[in-house]
């Protein structure tokens, strides 16, 4: 019986831990510094009026999780609303990006490791991104990393279409798995449904300096969308450790099971 008492102690800690955390407190890095609602999970980039959500890159730090055994999962998730796109198809491919990265106590917005995803479009692929040992460079700049999964290669897959002014769901999960990573990601929504983006890639090595730990929620609006104004919301990060506790329900299953046949 203590035996099944640990065990269900573990269960209610670990489901605890599955419950997804708002990240809050966002800082602008980069463009006309327009925001609203920056100390909530729902922030606004932008007022609406002309390109003021373009070209802007912002980022919010949260406690770190580390995943210290295989199995142990983070996830980002959320959903925004873009308003105002006026570029052309090409014009808006990877302009819309989402990642976890651990800041490595970097004083400023470059050199940070990490993994980000960026949409496709009709014409081209959309990419999770890993960012390079040793790189010097913005936190969620193509410059200093390097793409790990395409909507090009199978299992990967996009629809086809183009980010318009809609809706979009974005979700990232890092799962650790031994030493490396199992990565999956997805950017879906726009009219009636039509944009999907679907990624993912197993074993990958991290690079030589990642110590398995995350602390910071990064984004990208692209300068070439055009973007009037990003209504974000829900932007949870969820920290899942590795599923030691159905071993334990089920010992504690039989437990009581067999506690109960002794009666």
């Amino acid at each position: 019986m203590k035996a099944f008492i640990r065990c269900a102690l573990v269960i209610a800690l670990m489901s605890a831990g599955t419950q997804a955390s708002p990240v809050t407190n966002w800082v602008l890095d980069a463009g006309p510094g327009i925001g609203s609602n920056l100390n909530t999970a729902s922030p606004t980039i932008g007022d609406g009026t002309v390109e003021s959500a373009d070209a802007v890159t912002f980022h919010s730090d949260f406690p770190a999780i580390t995943l210290a055994n295989s199995g142990d999962a983070i996830i980002l998730s959320g959903a925004v609303t873009l308003s105002g796109i006026t570029a052309t198809d090409a014009g808006t491919n990877q302009q819309l990006r989402f990642g976890l990265f651990d800041r490595l106590g970097s004083p400023n917005t470059n050199g940070w490791l990490g993994y980000f995803g960026a949409n496709s479009t009709g014409a081209n692929a959309g990419v999770i991104r890993q960012r390079t040992a040793g790189n010097t460079d913005l936190f969620i700049s193509n410059t200093g990393s390097t793409i790990v999964a395409s909507t090009a290669n199978p299992p990967n897959s996009k629809t086809g279409a183009t980010i318009t002014n809609d809706t979009y769901n974005f979700l990232l999960q890092i799962t650790r798995d031994g030493t490396n990573y199992d990565i999956s990601g997805s950017l879906s929504g726009g009219p009636g449904g039509n944009f999907n983006d679907s990624f993912s890639i197993n074993e990958l090595a991290p690079v030589a300096t990642e110590t398995y730990t995350f602390n910071n929620v990064g984004f990208l609006l692209g300068t070439a969308m055009n973007v009037d104004q990003a209504q974000y919301s829900n932007v949870d990060v969820t920290y899942v450790p590795e599923p030691a506790s159905l071993a334990c329900l089920g010992l504690g299953s039989l437990l009581l099971l067999g506690r109960r046949r002794r009666r």
